[in-house]
């Protein structure tokens, strides 16, 4: 936890931190609609609460948890979710306002609608008819599965379900990268850079990104046994390499 985040002034962080709250909020459409029009319409509203100052408390919680989830200066799709209870807010004030008298022919007309939304805002309803050879994660296990009780590692990124794909349970402590820093917590990587020099896995799974120095030390006890190029959760197209343990060893 302490390495996570990245060294920088109170003010730095803060300034971060804002800029990181404030692209949440209004850069996501269910956000802003659900959270920031509906703050404005439970201000506006009289008997929603029986005292005032509960609009300023629920403001409050949803100013200090913000805080704390983006306090660390990363930003990632899934940090926001925790924030999303409170667009349950834009729902509390639109809703009664549909004056919708029958409550059964109401939550037929809302699921249906939330269902739609879900699909058309998901980032991965494009992945939905895709078949198994599209992926890496199951091209590759094709051919770690070939070999008995295969010990392989994702070098150098983060865990890419290559281990759940292949029915493989991790045998090393650190058995992918996280996003921390280098410089951080530098023995993560010390140690995968170990487990490859001394060729313990059999199989290495790394990404076409890996700096030339882990190049090197893949290319001495291993050989590329295919490669595959797919997209990965951003629509950044990555190209995954599957290295396999030389005979001779």
């Amino acid at each position: 936890i302490k390495a996570y985040p990245v060294k920088k002034s109170i003010l730095a962080k803060f300034i971060k931190t804002f800029s990181l709250v404030v692209h949440n909020t209004f850069g996501n459409l269910q956000m802003f609609l659900g959270v920031v029009v509906g703050f404005i319409l439970l201000f506006k509203k009289k008997n929603l609460f029986e005292k005032k100052h509960a609009c300023f408390l629920i403001l409050l919680c949803y100013i200090t948890t913000s805080i704390f989830i983006y306090i660390g200066g990363t930003n990632y799709r899934y940090y926001s979710l925790p924030l999303a209870m409170f667009t349950l807010l834009g729902i509390a004030t639109v809703v009664p306002a549909i004056k919708i008298k029958n409550i059964k022919k109401g939550l037929l007309l809302f699921i249906p609608l939330c269902l739609l939304a879900s699909y058309a805002s998901s980032y991965n309803t494009k992945t939905l008819l895709y078949k198994k050879n599209k992926y890496a994660q199951y091209r590759f296990t094709e051919i770690i599965n070939q070999k008995e009780n295969a010990i392989i590692l994702n070098y150098g990124f983060l865990d890419g379900g290559f281990y759940l794909t292949a029915g493989n349970n991790p045998q090393f402590y650190y058995f992918m990268k996280n996003n921390i820093p280098y410089k951080n917590y530098p023995e993560m990587m010390d140690e995968q850079d170990r487990y490859v020099k001394e060729a313990i896995p059999d199989f290495i799974i790394a990404k076409s990104t890996l700096s030339k120095d882990r190049k090197s030390y893949i290319d001495r006890n291993y050989h590329e046994a295919t490669r595959h190029n797919q997209l990965d959760d951003y629509d950044v197209p990555v190209t995954y390499i599957l290295y396999q343990k030389n005979s001779s060893l």
